[in-house]
């Protein structure tokens, strides 16, 4: 199991990365799909578990409300050390 939580630096907050009050979270295959919302900003976060030691990270965001996405706006490996 992976607990992911956000940190960001430049605000000084830390939050879980999605709630019942602000997205949804859905799986697609292999791939958790999830879906935050804060006012007008719309983000689609997608995790990919490769092996239980390595996960995926990619991050979307619309330029249009979310009717559609634009392609990959972060994307990054992560891997579990002991």
């Amino acid at each position: 199991m992976w607990v992911i939580e956000y940190l960001n630096v430049s605000n000084s907050f830390l939050r879980r990365q999605v709630n019942p009050q602000s997205g949804s979270v859905s799986l697609d295959a292999s791939t958790i799909v999830i879906i935050s919302e804060d006012g007008q900003t719309r983000i689609r976060e997608r995790y990919r578990v490769v092996d239980q030691n390595h996960f995926t990270y990619e991050t979307d965001m619309p330029r249009d409300a979310g009717r559609s996405w634009e392609p990959v706006w972060v994307e990054m490996t992560m891997t579990r050390v002991d």
